[in-house]
C-alpha cells in the first residue's frame, strides 16, 4: 500500500512539473547593449565622482532635457557610510547640499569638497526638470577613499 501511494504521488508530481510553462530564449544579449531608464523630460543624466589623493571630492552633475524643458534644478549631496548607515556630509557653510538652477535644456556643474576621512562615500543628485510636465530624476555615484 505504501509503495503504491509513493508511486502515485511521484507520477502526480512528474505530471505537474510537465504542465508548468517554462520560458526559454536562445538569443544572448549583445555585450554593447546598454539599458537606460526612460524619462518624460530628461534625455540623459550623469553623475561622476572623483576623489583626489589628498581627499578632495569632485562631483560633476550633468542633465540634458528634452526640447520642451525651460529650466533644470539640481540638488547634490554627499554621504559617508558609517557602519551600515549613510550619513550626510554637511558642507563647510553648514548647508546639507548644493542647489543650483539653470535655464534651458542643459545643466552641468562641478562641486568640490574636502572629505572627512577615509571610507566609503556616495554622491546623489536630484534633478527637477520643468517642461510640459515636471519630472524629478535621481542619479548616484559611489567611491572609496
Amino acid at each position: 500500500m505504501k509503495k503504491t501511494l509513493s508511486t502515485i504521488l511521484a507520477l502526480a508530481l512528474m505530471l505537474t512539473m510537465l504542465c508548468i510553462p517554462v520560458a526559454a530564449s536562445a538569443e544572448q544579449p549583445s555585450a554593447d547593449v546598454k539599458i537606460e531608464p526612460r524619462y518624460e523630460e530628461a534625455s540623459r543624466i550623469s553623475l561622476l565622482m572623483y576623489i583626489s589623493e589628498d581627499g578632495e571630492a569632485t562631483v560633476q552633475a550633468t542633465c540634458i532635457g528634452k526640447s520642451d524643458v525651460t529650466k533644470i534644478h539640481a540638488e547634490v549631496y554627499l554621504e559617508k557610510k558609517v557602519s551600515y548607515f549613510w550619513i550626510r556630509v554637511v558642507n563647510p557653510d553648514g548647508s546639507p547640499s548644493w542647489e543650483d538652477t539653470m535655464e534651458g535644456i542643459l545643466f552641468t556643474k562641478e562641486y568640490t569638497r574636502d572629505l572627512i576621512g577615509s571610507g566609503d562615500y556616495r554622491a546623489t543628485v536630484n534633478f527637477t526638470l520643468y517642461g510640459d510636465t515636471t519630472e524629478t530624476v535621481t542619479a548616484t555615484a559611489y567611491k572609496s577613499y
